[in-house]
């Protein structure tokens, strides 16, 4: 059978009625096929997909003779009202028969020599397959102007999504000579609106199609045209199918097919598109092909329209032909830290072999490299082109309550388990306090499998390295100290300060320690009674020292003694005797007078007194004799 994927021409063929015969039966059908799924009301109907002006189109297979050939014409005439172009193909010898050859050119349409065909084998099928082409396209027709074609080669289903009601909005990308377009059915498949396509020939616009949910609860239909122009665009429309942005490469090629496959992330999952991805699998970069643009929904203050704004660029490694961004898809939190990730296919990477990336999502945007890259070599030998498809969610497939992954293959589906993570974080911290550290910590990690987890071995983040280098510059470490400070406050029962309630900033008081010496004065009338002394001088010594952890840290000083330093401040006080001493004042002065007159009497009886008496008064003449004369001889220069 020759399937063509377009709408326009509905090969309905139900597989059910030939799936259970086999040639070796020779055991015809064709009229039941004919009678019961065609030419009746079953398939060729919209409820069955049909299109009410699509031109209908029935390829009856056959390998015998019907066995109730009395009902033959009846579904013919049924077919022939209902304007079902009929092929008809035997298979086999058995229609060297006349009677086995009549029936099969009864059950196609006329001329028979245009939709007859006869085969000595099935494997022989694909050789009319050209033919059969050529002559269904000359069924539907095309014009000398405007678009040659309209549906016929639409494709329609070429993609398909939800919108926020549950309506289905598919694309046909080869619609009206490949413009493409989009158009949106109920949930029983009746067209909501007329067919939406695009405004360029052969742009290829519904080959990718995501729908984006906004802060405002509305919904974008965005579409990419990897043709367009030749370089690629991405279309973004609302609900009422009017253009809002039309996005262009930011770094156009020609060729590139940007717009390729475009994907739309919700980092947060609040149900509000984030991020747009759109990618270009053949973007040529020096050795790399493939890009992966990535932009972001960003309110507006002026309308309700969310705007659209680049932000950056992922690629894959170097040196592959592979096509990145081929596939996209953002399934779900793969390493569980709160924000969806996104994975990307390469699958022609490693000679067709294929593979995958994925990248880690952030709070605003996605890692710019990736976490991990997954082989199909690794995954399975012999897989080819892995990565050509994704599942757009990663359900617990395995019943271990964590995310699957599903990526497809050349005829293989592959369904990827994820692994606990666990999360390692080393510190060093050195006994050595004075010189600097550089250690190098090397360790492995073996995780046990988990009964829990159907014996799934946990695994560290692929950015974690089996190494970790510590370099610790001790005279930029935090050290930790206290300082504390011993002030005297009472000597016995008497107050040293005026103020009690002594504080010093930025300390606050631990304790009061008691004095070792209760009874201070006590103290002191008994040392004066040893000694004798009625009078004392001692020192009252504050100090602040220095508490540190003295099993990390030790003190060093460049003299001789390495403690910890100490700052003291010692105030001189003297104590005496408050009683005033009458006896001994009176006894000291008596003994005083005492010890005067006695001298006084020495020296008078040693004739001290007299002698210089006497020479007193002489000297004491002379100087009077001598001032009388000037004062005589000035009275007589003034008597004259």
């Amino acid at each position: 059978m020759y399937e063509v994927p377009q709408s326009g021409v509905a090969f309905n063929i139900d597989p059910s009625p030939w799936k259970d015969f086999t040639q070796n039966q020779n055991i015809a059908f064709g009229y039941k096929v004919i009678q019961k799924n065609f030419a009746s009301n079953e398939l060729f109907i919209s409820q069955a997909g049909a299109r009410e002006n699509a031109n209908k189109v029935l390829v009856v297979i056959t390998d015998g003779e019907s066995t109730d050939q009395y009902n033959l014409e009846d579904a013919i005439q049924n077919a022939e009202r209902k304007k079902i172009t009929r092929y008809a193909i035997g298979v086999g010898n058995v229609f060297n028969k006349p009677s086995a050859a009549q029936e099969l050119n009864d059950i196609a349409s006329k001329p028979n020599n245009k939709y007859v065909f006869k085969v000595n084998d099935f494997s022989v099928l694909k050789e009319i397959q050209e033919t059969l082409e050529a002559n269904i396209i000359a069924i539907e027709g095309t014009q000398t102007s405007g678009d040659s074609t309209k549906l016929e080669f639409a494709q329609d289903g070429f993609n398909a999504d939800f919108d926020s009601k549950g309506n289905i909005i598919m694309s046909a990308v080869g619609a009206f000579q490949w413009k493409g377009g989009h158009q949106t059915y109920d949930k029983l498949g009746t067209p909501l609106n007329s067919f939406q396509k695009g405004n360029s020939n052969d742009s290829y616009l519904g080959y990718s199609l995501a729908i984006a949910k906004t802060y405002n609860k509305q919904y974008y239909i965005i579409q990419g045209a990897p043709r367009d122009n030749h370089i690629g665009a991405v279309i973004i429309t609302d609900n009422q199918d009017n253009v809002l942005h039309t996005l262009n490469s930011p770094e156009p090629q020609i060729g590139a097919y940007y717009g390729a496959e475009v994907c739309v992330v919700d980092l947060d999952l609040n149900n509000s598109t984030d991020l747009l991805l759109v990618s270009a699998p053949l973007h040529n970069e020096k050795d790399q092909e493939g890009k992966v643009f990535i932009y972001t929904f960003l309110k507006s203050s002026v309308s309700q329209v969310s705007q659209v704004k680049y932000i950056q660029a992922v690629t894959g490694i170097p040196a592959q032909r592979g096509r990145f961004g081929l596939t996209l898809a953002s399934p779900a939190d793969l390493n569980r830290d709160g924000l969806v990730d996104v994975v990307i296919g390469a699958p022609f990477e490693e000679n067709g072999q294929g593979s995958i990336y994925i990248f880690n999502g952030r709070k605003e945007d996605i890692a710019s490299t990736f976490s991990q890259r997954i082989r199909g070599s690794s995954v399975r030998s012999g897989l080819q082109f892995f990565g050509y498809s994704l599942s757009q969610s990663a359900l617990d497939h395995s019943g271990d309550q964590l995310p699957d992954l599903a990526v497809g293959s050349k005829g293989a589906v592959t369904l990827l388990r994820s692994r606990p993570i666990v999360d390692l974080k080393t510190t060093a911290c050195p006994n050595d306090a004075l010189n600097p550290i550089s250690n190098e910590l090397v360790f492995t990690f073996e995780g046990l499998p988990s009964k829990l987890l159907n014996n799934l071995r946990p695994m560290l983040p692929p950015t974690i390295k089996n190494t970790s280098d510590h370099n610790v510059e001790n005279d930029l470490r935090d050290l930790s100290v206290n300082v504390s400070i011993t002030v005297p406050i009472k000597l016995g029962v008497k107050d040293i300060w005026t103020n009690n309630n002594m504080q010093i900033e930025g300390c606050s008081v631990e304790k009061d320690e008691p004095p070792q010496i209760p009874n201070f004065a006590a103290a002191l009338e008994k040392q004066a009674e040893v000694t004798g002394l009625r009078s004392a001088v001692f020192e009252l010594v504050s100090t602040a020292t220095l508490d540190y952890n003295k099993t990390t840290y030790i003190y060093f000083s460049t003299g001789s003694v390495n403690t910890a330093p100490m700052g003291k401040i010692n105030t001189q006080v003297e104590l005496y005797d408050e009683k005033f001493p009458l006896k001994e004042t009176i006894g000291g002065v008596v003994g005083g007078l005492v010890f005067l007159a006695l001298i006084t009497a020495i020296l008078y009886k040693t004739g001290f007194f007299k002698s210089n008496y006497k020479n007193l008064m002489d000297e004491a003449a002379a100087e009077a004799e001598t001032e009388a004369e000037p004062k005589a001889d000035e009275m007589e220069k003034s008597a004259e």
